[in-house]
């Protein structure tokens, strides 16, 4: 049973709770546990930021630095602590992160193999960030300069679509022997 805006959860609930989504969902940023708890209602944006940082600070989560953003997952500790305390969650709120969960995970791992970013120069021109992941290892990155937004974010977006094949002919091209 999802809570309401104006029912908070304890500190110490809403670290269960975050602890038992980052097992369901696997490493995960930032933003996608904040879209599943906002859409799941499971708590809101404040109580999520600070369970994510109480659990860090105890050892109990991780973040898995990347090149364009942070992974947070369950450490061992996190891990054990969750099965000491899992009996302690509101059954209907822990059956709905576990219901949930399946769909999101499988999202979030295909959106972290692919992992994108744009900024912004001092100069005036954008850098598109683009990065292929192989699990915790980055196989492939590149920064490309453009002088849009419009064309950073193009590349971005096609850039799951195209990264294999990208990757397959640069190894290619590079392990070619000089004729």
């Amino acid at each position: 049973m999802p809570t309401n805006d104006k029912t908070l959860l304890e500190p110490t609930q809403a670290q269960l709770y975050t602890m038992l989504i980052l097992r369901e969902l696997g490493a995960s940023t930032h933003l996608q546990l904040l879209y599943f708890v906002t859409d799941s209602e499971l708590m809101n944006d404040i109580e999520l930021v600070l369970a994510l940082r109480a659990l860090t600070e105890n050892g109990l989560a991780a973040v898995i630095e990347r090149p364009t953003e942070g992974l947070y997952r369950l450490t061992e500790a996190g891990i054990e602590t969750l099965s000491f305390f899992e009996n302690h969650m509101r059954h209907s709120i822990a059956t709905a992160i576990c219901e949930k969960a399946p769909g999101y995970r499988e999202r979030y791992e295909k959106e972290n193999q692919f992992s994108t970013a744009i900024t912004r120069e001092r100069r005036g021109d954008y850098v598109a960030h683009l990065c292929l992941m192989e699990g915790d290892i980055a196989a492939m990155e590149l920064k490309l300069n453009v002088p849009l937004q419009e064309m950073a974010e193009k590349l971005t977006g096609a850039w799951e679509k195209h990264a294999g094949e990208i990757y397959r002919y640069l190894l290619s091209q590079l392990n070619e022997e000089e004729t």
